[in-house]
């Protein structure tokens, strides 16, 4: 029988601090692929807004859109479109489904990008913690890191959902 397959209590505390360990590179390395990603499919979406309408208004959008949250130029994007003739439409309701899954994909980054991250005692999640120690509000939110991949794997679709979305119906 290995280490891995050994119950957890029989575990001795090298192994448990093992586990912790390689658990919290793994995690650590998800972490960082996952802020890549988000900034891949940030500058996606910023380059779709600014070239709506075939680029007409390029440098006021970019203007615009330079000093926006990700969320904020979500919401200038379903703006845009409520303004534009494709009401009603197949277009709109594909860009509506994109925009609602970056929504999505947007607040699982938020989470993961402000608080602090423990890894569990046996090295099987790890878990996100916002808010002071000394808070009652102190929240904790358990993540595996098959989650992880997958919030990675979203990230990447979405970004290639874009894409085909643009060459189907320019934005």
């Amino acid at each position: 029988m290995t280490d891995s397959e050994k119950p957890y209590e029989e575990w001795t505390a090298v192994e448990m601090f093992a586990a912790r360990e390689k658990t919290e590179r793994e995690a650590a390395s998800l972490l960082g692929e996952f802020l890549f990603e988000f900034g891949r499919l940030d500058m996606a979406q910023g380059l779709c807004l600014v070239w709506h309408d075939g680029g007409r208004e390029l440098e006021s959008l970019t203007i615009k859109a330079s000093v926006l949250s990700f969320g904020d130029r979500l919401e200038l994007m379903k703006e845009l479109l409520k303004e534009s003739s494709v009401h009603g439409s197949e277009k709109e309701q594909a860009y509506r489904g994109w925009i609602a899954d970056a929504h999505r994909i947007r607040k699982i980054r938020n989470k993961l990008a402000h608080g602090r991250w423990g890894v569990e005692a046996h090295g099987r999640c790890v878990f996100h913690v916002s808010g002071l120690p000394t808070s009652p509000d102190q929240c904790q939110t358990e993540f595996s890191l098959d989650e992880l991949r997958a919030s990675i794997e979203k990230m990447r679709n979405l970004q290639r959902d874009l894409a085909a979305i643009g060459k189907s119906w320019a934005f």
